[in-house]
């Protein structure tokens, strides 16, 4: 998929509630795609398309990547330390012992994310589904925390029990069974998202969003819904186990 599509995509995606532009290339690695051990501390990437490069080792502390696309890319052992990755598409990512302490994940976009972070900023987590209450490693991932860009995400059964999600964009997700307990939800938009009995007992939902949220159980399989839109990556049960 070229540069050009990805951004039509990615501008349609986040037409529904999140308004952080996507802003035009600064600077592109001449490494690209095999940036394994690069050393790009600091740089300007806003805005680049990094998406299905070899970023494993790569140092990235410090780096602006507001905007950035980075699907399907392998970030394993990169150090995004300090990174702002505010508005970036990091869906379908590999980030197995990535470490962001530090980072700006605000607004960014992390669906069907593959392995966990040795560290993430404070207030964020890597959360994925618990069908039938059961952890299932093989389930990718998806970055959660304050502001969050999370529509369409596949969360049934998920734990986020206590964790900060204040502003985050549950649109069309399938939050069904999962424990919001003592959760701070205030102003989240949960617009047609599938809500089947989550527990939310001592959460937050002042100013929360539920305008057309579907509460009670229709017997049907959670599915595409009208007005919302197709996912980046497949992210559907079937496709977040392939």
């Amino acid at each position: 998929m070229s540069r050009n599509m990805l951004l039509l995509v990615l501008g349609a995606l986040l037409a529904g509630g999140i308004a952080t532009p996507v802003r035009a290339a600064s600077t592109t690695p001449p490494c690209l795609p095999h940036c394994a051990g690069a050393s790009l501390a600091g740089s300007d990437l806003s805005g680049v398309n990094l998406s299905r490069a070899d970023f494993r080792r790569a140092d990235l502390s410090r780096a602006n990547l507001s905007g950035a696309i980075i699907m399907l890319t392998d970030l394993t052992d990169a150090n995004l330390s300090g990174a702002d990755l505010t508005g970036a598409v990091l869906s379908g990512s590999t980030l197995t012992n990535t470490d962001f302490r530090g980072a700006n994940l605000t607004s960014a976009m992390g669906s069907g994310i593959r392995g966990t972070p040795t560290r993430m900023p404070k207030d964020w987590a890597i959360v994925r589904a618990r069908p039938g209450g059961i952890a299932n490693p093989r389930l990718p991932g998806f970055i959660a925390g304050p502001g969050a860009a999370l529509p369409q995400a596949y969360l049934s059964g998920a734990d986020m029990r206590g964790m900060n999600l204040a502003g985050a964009n549950f649109t069309c997700a399938d939050v069904s069974w999962a424990d919001f307990r003592g959760a701070n939800l205030t102003g989240a938009n949960f617009t047609q998202a599938w809500m089947l009995a989550p527990k939310m007992k001592g959460a937050n939902v002042t100013g929360a969003i539920f305008t057309g949220a579907t509460f009670g159980w229709s017997g049907d399989r959670p599915g595409p819904r009208p007005g919302c839109t197709a996912p980046l990556v497949d992210i559907t049960p079937a496709g977040l186990l392939s």
